[in-house]
């Protein structure tokens, strides 16, 4: 279990975020591809839903990144009291993205 539980929370842990960078990734092009056609037909498209698009993304990132390094370096960790404030801080993290999400659309989404 020492190998088996790092590589279970690296799979689960990894995946997800990678899936979210790359469709985030794919929809950040199609919208510039959509920028760049209503552009040339005379239309406007305004940057919010890119900001939108990168800033969930990003945040989702960095509150997720802790949480899967603290499952990763669990059973490597001798000192409690160090593995108990990197969980306190991983979750604290990872509760960060349900808070900033409301913002992010706040303030990138004119219709909000």
């Amino acid at each position: 279990w020492k190998i088996l539980k790092p590589l279970k929370h690296a799979v689960f842990g990894g995946i997800p975020t990678i899936i979210v960078i790359t469709t985030s990734i794919i929809l950040v092009k199609h919208l510039h591809k959509a920028r760049r056609a209503s552009s040339r037909s005379g239309g406007e498209v305004r940057w919010q839903g890119v900001a939108t698009v990168v800033a969930v993304a990003c945040v989702y990132t960095v509150s997720v990144l802790p949480i899967t390094t603290f499952w990763i370096v669990e059973n490597f960790l001798t000192d409690d009291l160090v593995k108990t404030y990197f969980y306190r801080t991983a979750h604290t993290f990872f509760y960060f993205n349900v808070v900033c999400n409301v913002f992010i659309y706040f303030f990138t989404v004119p219709s909000y």
